[in-house]
């Protein structure tokens, strides 16, 4: 079950930063001011993400831990 929670932690971040990658590029190719750099990096998008991946982790711990002291 740890493995799952991780797999999706891991998928969850890879989809942000593939997200937060063609966003910057984007704004790489427009020649965005600033402003716009700083309000990509404070997106919701990132904020609940950074939110799901530190819960599913705790989980995982958790998990693993019952697992490991069951065994």
């Amino acid at each position: 079950m740890a493995i799952i929670l991780l797999g999706i932690v891991l998928i969850v971040n890879f989809v942000e930063a593939l997200y937060l990658g063609i966003k910057f590029i984007r704004l790489k190719m427009r020649n965005a001011p600033d402003q716009a750099y700083k309000d990509l990096v404070s997106s919701p998008f990132w904020l609940m993400s950074l939110i799901i991946s530190i819960i599913l982790f705790v989980i995982a711990y958790i998990l693993s831990w019952k697992t490991l002291r069951c065994a």
